[in-house]
């Protein structure tokens, strides 16, 4: 009797590690450190620029870590990719539209939209997106009328604010 036992025990431990192995998150790898200001950002500023977009150094610290604002980011759009950056930026940018939690959370977005916002920009790198963009001639980056490939980006940007936590919007260009 104790044998048997014992092999139950061993076989249900067994499975417990097993079970850990398949189901447990793998953590989190930010691949570089957490990137502050205008200054030290991997942005292409230009693009930014093109899309309306603009970043500035904060002046202030966060009211929230970068840890949480990722978590945030993958539970609206999934984990996309082991490969994230952080900036921790103030953006400025012509999106309007957000959801009720985040207008409860921080009343000034339905005022000023994102305007000088305390934000994360969570960038999930190495990805395969495809763009919705115009067909491109691909050794010209010109538009083509009956050019086949269109541009691919390999980043997915997340932008949550840093003063509740709440993912605002996302974006990609490149």
């Amino acid at each position: 009797m104790r044998k048997s036992s014992f092999i139950v025990s061993a076989v249900i431990f067994a499975g417990v590690l097993i079970a850990i192995a398949i189901f447990a998150k793998e953590p989190i790898n930010i691949t570089q450190s957490i990137s502050i200001g205008v200054e030290n950002t991997d942005h292409d500023l230009n693009e930014l620029e093109r899309m309306n977009m603009k970043f500035e150094t904060p002046t202030t610290q966060p009211k929230i870590n970068a840890t949480l604002a990722i978590e945030n980011a993958e539970k609206t759009f999934g984990t996309m990719s082991k490969d994230i950056h952080v900036e921790y930026q103030l953006i400025t940018s012509p999106f309007r539209l957000f959801s009720d939690e985040a207008i409860t959370k921080n009343p000034d977005l339905k005022k000023n939209g994102i305007e000088k916002l305390q934000a994360y920009i969570i960038s999930f790198r190495g990805l395969n997106i495809p763009s919705s963009g115009p067909k491109l001639d691909i050794l010209n980056n010109a538009p083509v009328e009956q050019q086949e490939h269109r541009k691919s980006n390999n980043e997915f940007n997340v932008v949550v604010d840093a003063t509740t936590g709440v993912t605002i919007e996302a974006f990609s260009y490149r």
